[in-house]
């Protein structure tokens, strides 16, 4: 995921407001506060980490560490909720680039997660189509920057059947593997009679 410091900042003040209400509470949630923080930590020390940035520079996230994993996880219902808010007829497509942006973000991480599978042929086929989602989502997140882009997606007709079809056919099965094999045993494909190949002189 990759965020900016601006961002960092409205998260922050999110956080410290919740951390406030707690405290003012009658019935203070303890565990919430202790989570809230180590979540104030880990963004005072992105702000250490980044100090040279400016507000607009775009920062990346790494899932697997376990500060920028918490960042992660409180940013994702933030942003839901700032595109939820300035969502209008008028800047539709500001906000299916912002949305398919975050859940290009959100592709990634799961990415990570499915690397661990065990199951070979499981994890191939997730990993397969986790990348052509974010190939479709990265593509829908530029049409603003795009004009030509744009155009083709309000021109062009997709036909989804066949795309799925070429899709499921590059992915390799066992199935796939073991007739392969089976084929491979018996001498592979039969060859085509050279003599009926040729045409009579």
């Amino acid at each position: 995921m990759t965020v900016t410091l601006k961002e960092i900042r409205q998260l922050q003040d999110v956080v410290s407001d919740e951390i406030k209400e707690l405290k003012a509470s009658e019935n203070i949630d303890y565990d919430r506060l202790a989570e809230l923080r180590t979540l104030s930590f880990n963004i005072s020390m992105f702000f250490l980490r980044n100090s040279m940035e400016k507000d607009s520079t775009e920062i990346i996230l790494n899932p697997e560490d376990k500060s920028d994993s918490r960042l992660i996880t409180a940013l994702k219902p933030l942003r839901k909720t700032k595109v939820r808010t300035t969502s209008t007829p008028l800047s539709f497509l500001d906000n299916i680039c912002s949305l398919s942006k975050t859940a290009s973000d959100d592709v990634s991480f799961i990415e990570e997660t499915v690397s661990k599978i065990e199951n070979s042929l499981f994890r191939e086929n997730l990993q397969t189509r986790l990348k052509e989602a974010e190939k479709i989502l990265i593509e829908i997140a530029n049409l603003k920057d795009d004009e030509d882009l744009l155009k083709r997606y309000q021109t062009q007709k997709v036909e989804d059947r066949a795309a799925a079809a070429s899709m499921l056919g590059r992915i390799k099965s066992e199935k796939k593997a073991a007739a392969a094999r089976a084929n491979g045993k018996k001498g592979g494909r039969p060859k085509k009679n050279v003599a009926e190949q040729k045409p009579d002189a």
